[in-house]
């Protein structure tokens, strides 16, 4: 009974596991543009993130545990897309040239992220306004 027990517990967890990385993969940018079928590029996703690099910097836009980490020129914008309509939120992390991070916040899915500045002295500007 227990060996049954502790099968049923692993192939819970690892369900679990999977769903989880499941969602996650659901992600796509501009750089990093998912592959789907020929119906589905005729739909708006739910979650089109913009991140504006306007600083003088590359930076990194991130979605942990997702293939999005995209390196953005200076002047260059970024989309991160979802496709799923029961995303609300995403984790959304900046980081410098170097991989420091100086944004990690969660953005609703309609967000404007602005980075300006420089290096070591980057301001943020989060507009949510679309997501009311």
């Amino acid at each position: 009974m227990k060996k049954i027990t502790a099968l049923l517990s692993a192939i819970m967890l690892c369900s679990s596991a999977y769903s989880a990385t499941q969602i996650n993969n659901q992600y796509a940018s501009t750089m990093h543009p998912i592959q789907t079928d020929a119906s589905m590029n005729l739909l708006h996703p739910p979650t089109n993130i913009s991140v504006v690099n306007a600083s003088s910097d590359y930076i990194y836009a991130v979605v942990p545990n997702s293939p999005v980490n995209d390196y953005v020129r200076p002047g260059f914008n970024d989309h991160i897309y979802n496709y799923d309509p029961g995303v609300f939120s995403t984790y959304l992390v900046l980081q410098d040239v170097y991989r420091n991070t100086f944004y990690a916040q969660t953005v609703c899915r309609e967000a404007i992220v602005v980075v300006t500045g420089y290096y070591r002295n980057y301001r943020i500007n989060t507009d949510s306004d679309l997501c009311n």
